[in-house]
């Protein structure tokens, strides 16, 4: 797999500060985001997540998108304000075994006996965009110097 994921990015989505949603679409094309605070980049750079309830639209898009390779919408907001979009491919669900057991009983102790779980969710990243208001100020002032508000393009008034 890609080194898609910078170093930086994974220590901010590991920080328990960030912001993490997941937005997927149904079949019907009704986008649909949730917030994930179990969202964590694997040692394969996998981006993986916990859905408690197996019947949450979140999982039934889920499943919607590995069937039909969909892409799947991560949005981070770190807590200095920073924002990023990670498109990436559901590519694997676990509903069982070895691994699955492992957090089901982890999350079960830190939440207690009555917490469910779905599935783990695992996606592969495809793209990273910092969508933060400076970078993409400054990209879009680089890629189209002209795109600007009439009251910008003042008269001998420099920036």
């Amino acid at each position: 797999m890609a080194e898609i994921l910078s170093q930086e990015l994974i220590n901010i989505i590991g920080d328990p500060d960030t912001l993490k949603t997941v937005t997927t679409v149904s079949d019907a094309g009704v986008p649909h985001t949730v917030y994930k605070g179990s969202l964590h980049v694997t040692e394969e750079g996998e981006i993986e997540f916990y859905e408690l309830l197996e019947s949450s639209e979140n999982n039934r898009n889920l499943v919607y998108s590995i069937w039909h390779e969909k892409t799947v919408a991560v949005g981070i907001l770190s807590k200095d304000k920073r924002s990023f979009e990670i498109l990436g491919r559901p590519v694997r669900s676990l509903t069982a075994g070895h691994e699955y057991e492992k957090v089901y009983v982890a999350l079960q102790e830190a939440r207690g006996l009555d917490t469910d779980l779905g599935a783990i969710w695992r996606l592969e990243p495809i793209s990273v965009r910092e969508e933060s208001y400076p970078v993409r100020l400054k990209e879009q002032r680089e890629k189209l110097p002209l795109l600007r508000h009439v009251d910008a393009l003042r008269v001998g008034v420099e920036e």
